[in-house]
């Protein structure tokens, strides 16, 4: 049997952080885990093969994947950097190393703990960069941002994992009125030469910490400084502490609904109701959704009269069959499970699922009801709709990354303000602040500069070595004459160094140190006294060392107990409210407190982009009532390892990680051994899509999709002949090797790896060029930049987009995509505006990964691919495919070669549809509003300058023409559609 056969089997024993039990394996990989090249165990997604069975093998497997490709990746980055051999292949994350490093300064915050500030040369590029610019370019890279992980290599044989410390933050904590210490200020890009930032340890383990100083009490070791850019310790390790925390608790609810192939049938539930349902005389009251003012009651488990139920809810409600439906079912079921095809009213239906629970939020003591998301894009829509609809003010939103002026009455940080801490929560706190402050005065006391001195040093052997100290700094002048050694008067060091160069050469062999201890230091060869002096030293540091390490140890726990007091305080005001919207990241960091809360409904909305380890962090202990709701046939959870994606076809869907719990839940046994087959609701009525539009997935993904009336009556798109449209090229594509600039090739924020591999990042400028041109015809036709959207599967194609487009438009692009630009280390001089002030106007460009829940007027859409062998890269699955197709409201244009993308299944029946409309060809149809009967067909970039200038036509008019151009701000006049040459030359550039 082969070692990667028996390394896939079981767990164990392949180095010192591989465990049979996860609660044993440390999050952040060891440095002998970093280098044993034995395949670690990771279970496959049958159950059958997994080394523990049931619920417990569950959390097994997606701790185990989870932190594979998180910290697998990190740990494989790594290993390039210290085994030479290992560079004989890619790096599977894109990471910056700094060399040259030195650790300038060790300090000590009475809030953050322990510090250290690092430097190293400044990029090449911005060398000889007046600061100003130096400063632009660390700010727009996004890198060594607060909480960015970083690894520290000592010499190659000694690694520690740090995170960037917030020196903001601590500036702003800073003690009392002191004065900030030196190590405080570090900044990137002042010094012209070489750039310092602050770093902290992520395990302060005493080990690590006489590393940090002994490191600082050496001259310059070889050092250097691996960043992981955009890769957060606060984005993967919550999650896996708190899989650790469910499998060392046994407390994850509703395990024979996530591994009912464990189930034995006679210990089956009698009911799937949640148990608060399940009480004596409990119903939902359906009144508040009601037009009529009448009670409306539904009793949990009777199925027979849902039928009815459903049809009456319907008719005296604003929910069509389908949400009504949903609904009802949702709350009879322990795991509620709703499928949303796109722009069918998924938060719509939350909504009103979470006023019903509201409603009854008494008679079943529910306590909040925590709305669970993704993005914090989506909570702050979710939310704000809450507010809209007014179904409740009694709101609390946990995290600081809202970007909604509406949510910030209602953020924790600023609604727990007005809370009143208990006289024993003052005591305790007062009691404990002083701890903390404290823990900074003794760190100062310790004098960590000088605590390797010769002064130091000298009262360390009067300390422990008595007999020697006599020896070298002798009292009397017998002791003088009797060594026959008169040792200066100056600093202690010249003592120490004239003791040193005065011993005798030998070739003889040193004895220990341990022998020298009971040996006179004058009796000692010159090798010896160098030993000597270095056990000395080294019993100094470790002694300094075990002091830090203690004080590290005692702040930790006066740090916890002042969270605790904390969350004890957020814990009372979170428990009177009856909605907490969170993140599933910011759920996972909170795992301990929320646990403390007793909730008993848990509602994710977006469901099927999260992943399965990430989603059942939210499966708090106490929670009974579960609502998923999501789309299993739109985006699935992005990943960072290819191998592990379900997309990976050599590996057959092996791991599937990127299938979520949603996807698992609602798919059949056929699909996965893992899959549940429950019963889920999909909902049918889409607001979003013109009927045209919405007939590419309805003919592909949903046919009973159906189309709300109103969609029929959308306006049609000024300036175009149709609404839905491809044009067809056989422009190649470009390719760009980024293995040279160390630029790994993604396709938007954390996606999984292409077919191609890391080696390229693809691009098509007759794309970009064709796009430009149609952005600004929609322009001239009166459309604000803020009602198009530009969607491409390529984040190299987005970057490129961006540049061309921001040269005539205010461009928006998303945080996700603006991190991954930033991350992949692509540098210009753009300051594109966030998404909130995308609504005010930015023409958004975007990467299909980070569209999904979003929507535009107008969508323009470039493919990319088009080669000769015909491989369609990211969009070869129907759920990229899917999401692409269904963003746009009132038209869409698509650019792109259909050969290359016809080989894949639904492409192929999306064109078919197009041609049974005639909506492709290889020219594109435009309309001039003066004369709409003027055939103009475009092809190439240039041809929208030549026949449709300024948005109309070649054709003379004798009408004044008023034609507003956003993109330059001037409004004109003309006898005619082509005349004044210096404005056609100004539309031109």
């Amino acid at each position: 049997m082969s070692v990667a056969s028996r390394d896939d089997q079981t767990p164990g024993g392949r180095h010192n952080n591989d465990f049979a039990n996860i609660c044993q394996i440390k999050i952040m990989p060891s440095f002998d885990e970093i280098r044993c090249s034995r395949t670690e165990y990771l279970p496959i997604v049958d159950p059958s093969q997994w080394h523990i069975p049931g619920i417990d093998g569950l959390l097994d497997r997606n701790f185990r994947l989870l932190r594979e490709d998180t910290v697998g990746q990190i740990r494989d980055t790594v290993r390039h950097e210290i085994i030479p051999g290992a560079n004989k292949t890619k790096p599977p994350l894109h990471r910056f190393v700094h060399r040259g490093v030195r650790l300038l300064n060790v300090g000590f915050h009475w809030l953050f703990g322990l510090y250290f500030e690092v430097d190293f040369p400044q990029p090449s590029v911005i060398v000889k960069s007046p600061v100003h610019l130096r400063q632009r370019w660390w700010e727009e890279s996004r890198r060594l941002r607060p909480g960015d992980l970083v690894c520290l290599v000592i010499q190659k044989d000694l690694i520690v994992f740090c995170t960037v410390a917030d020196q903001a933050m601590m500036q702003k904590r800073k003690r009392g009125l002191t004065k900030p210490q030196k190590s405080e200020t570090a900044s990137l890009w002042n010094n012209e030469k070489r750039a310092s930032v602050l770093l902290k340890l992520v395990d302060s383990r005493f080990s690590n910490v006489r590393l940090i100083l002994d490191v600082y009490s050496h001259k310059d070791p070889a050092m250097s400084l691996i960043e992981f850019p955009g890769v957060l310790l606060a984005s993967f390790e919550p999650s896996l502490k708190a899989l650790q925390t469910m499998k060392a608790k046994e407390d994850l609810p509703f395990p024979e609904l996530l591994a009912p192939w464990s189930l034995n049938p006679s210990n089956s539930p009698k009911t799937w109701t949640p148990l608060y349902a399940s009480q004596s005389g409990f119903a939902y009251n359906l009144r508040c959704l009601l037009n009529t003012d009448v009670n409306f009651y539904v009793q949990p488990g009777d199925f027979p009269t849902q039928r009815k139920q459903t049809q009456y809810l319907q008719e005296n409600s604003t929910l069509d069959h389908g949400q009504a439906s949903a609904l009802i079912r949702c709350l009879n079921r322990r795991i509620g499970l709703i499928q949303g095809p796109p722009g069918t009213g998924k938060s719509y239906t939350c909504v009103a699922l979470i006023k019903v629970l509201l409603a009854n939020r008494e008679e079943g003591k529910l306590g909040p009801i925590v709305c669970v998301t993704y993005t914090n894009h989506a909570l702050d829509q979710l939310l704000e709709a809450l507010l809209e609809h007014k179904v409740t003010s009694q709101i609390v939103r946990v995290g600081s990354q809202s970007k909604s002026e509406k949510l910030q009455e209602f953020s924790l940080s600023v609604a727990s303000r007005w809370s009143q801490r208990t006289d024993w929560e003052k005591q305790e706190r007062s009691t404990i602040n002083k701890e903390l402050r404290d823990s900074e005065l003794k760190f100062d006391a310790i004098e960590v500069k000088r605590s390797i001195s010769a002064g130091r040093l000298k009262l360390h052997v009067q300390q422990y070595h008595g007999r020697h100290y006599d020896q070298l700094f002798p009292q009397t002048q017998e002791d003088f004459a009797r060594h026959d050694f008169n040792p200066p008067k100056g600093p202690a060091q010249d003592t120490f160094g004239l003791w040193i160069d005065s011993g005798s050469p030998t070739d003889a062999p040193p004895r220990s140190t341990t022998i020298l201890e009971d040996t006179d230091v004058f009796d000692m060869s010159r090798q010896e006294r160098v030993n000597m002096h270095g056990q000395w030293c080294r019993e100094l540091r470790e002694d300094v060392g075990h002091k830090i390490a203690k004080l590290v140890e005692s702040h930790q726990l006066s740090k916890v107990g002042f969270d605790a007091i904390e969350d004890d305080m957020h814990i009372r005001f979170l428990a009177k409210a009856e909605v907490i919207g969170i993140t599933t990241s910011g759920l996972a960091r909170r795992y301990d407190m929320f646990q403390r809360l007793q909730c008993k409904v848990m509602i994710c909305e977006e469901a099927g982009e999260v992943l399965e380890p990430h989603m059942l962090a939210a499966f708090l202990p106490s929670v009974e009532h579960a609502i998923l709701i999501g789309d299993q046939q739109q985006l699935r959870p992005q990943v960072q390892s290819y191998r592990l994606s379900r997309e990976n076809v050599q590996g057959g869907g092996r791991y599937s990680l990127d299938v979520s719990l949603f996807e698992r839940l609602v798919s059949s046994s056929k699909v996965t051994p893992m899959s549940c087959g429950h019963m889920y609701n999909t909902l049918q009525v889409q607001r979003r899509m013109h009927p045209q539009i919405s007939q590419l997935v309805r003919g592909t993904l949903y046919p009973h999709m159906q189309d709300i009336s109103s969609a029929q009556h959308y306006p049609k798109i000024r300036g175009m002949r149709k609404r839905l449209y491809w044009l067809d090229h056989r422009s190649m594509e470009d390719s760009q090797e980024h293995t040279k600039k160390g630029v790994a090739q993604r396709s938007a924020a954390k996606g999984p790896l292409s077919e191609d591999g890391m080696s390229t990042s693809h691009w098509n400028k007759h794309e970009i060029e064709i796009i430009t041109a149609l952005v600004h015809h929609l322009v001239r036709q009166d459309y604000s930049v803020g009602e198009i959207a530009v969607l491409t599967p390529y984040l190299n194609q987005l970057q490129k987009l961006r540049q061309r487009l921001a040269k005539d438009f205010p461009i928006a692009v998303g945080d996700r995509d603006q991190n991954n630009i930033a991350h992949a280390g692509y540098m210009d001089n753009i300051r594109p505006q966030d998404l909130t002030q995308a609504k005010q106007g930015g023409l958004r460009v975007a990467t299909v990964d980070n569209f999904q829940g979003e929507e535009a007027q107008i969508v323009l859409i470039s493919l990319v691919r088009s080669n000769s062998q015909r491989q369609c890269g990211f969009l070869r699955t129907s759920n990229r495919i899917n999401v692409l197709l269904s963003r746009a409201q009132h038209g869409m244009y698509i650019i792109g070669n259909s050969e290359t993308a016809r080989h894949v299944p639904m492409w192929a029946k999306v064109i078919d549809i197009l041609k049974q409309g005639q909506n492709i060809s290889k020219s594109l149809e435009l309309m001039c509003p003066r004369h709409p009967d003027t055939v103009i067909r475009v092809s190439a970039p240039k041809d929208f300058a030549a026949l449709s200038p300024r948005g109309g036509c070649i054709q003379r008019c004798d009408r004044p023409l008023r034609v507003i151009d956003r993109s330059m701000d001037v409004t004109i006049n003309a006898q005619i559609h082509v005349g004044d040459p210096a404005l056609t030359d100004a539309w031109s550039k």
